[in-house]
């Protein structure tokens, strides 16, 4: 998916997760941000595109620690129910990401 700049609105991000033998889910609905110059002269490193920013609604700093890797699943739109029902079927527990982050 080739994005730059104008924000898409409301997201779903998610990724699954091993740690040793279990398997997570983690899931997040947030919010796109505008990418503008301005916002590209801060980055480090990683400076091709696609770039995404989202807003999920938590600090980086309570990101990091619920992080289970980098590249998360991205799509438009909030898939929360669908993918809640998948976990549930596949006996996957859930861990968010988000505002809902515990």
């Amino acid at each position: 998916m080739s994005y730059q700049g104008k924000a898409l609105g409301s997201v779903t991000v998610a990724r699954l997760v091993r740690k040793g033998n279990d398997y997570m889910m983690h899931l997040g609905i947030g919010k796109t941000l505008n990418v503008d110059e301005d916002i590209m002269k801060t980055f480090l490193w990683a400076k091709q595109w696609p770039h995404v920013a989202v807003d999920l609604g938590i600090s980086k700093d309570k990101f990091m620690q619920l992080a289970g890797g980098n590249h998360y699943c991205l799509v438009p739109g909030d898939h929360s129910k669908a993918m809640t029902y998948f976990c549930k079927e596949a006996n996957l527990p859930i861990v968010r990401v988000d505002r809902e982050a515990k």
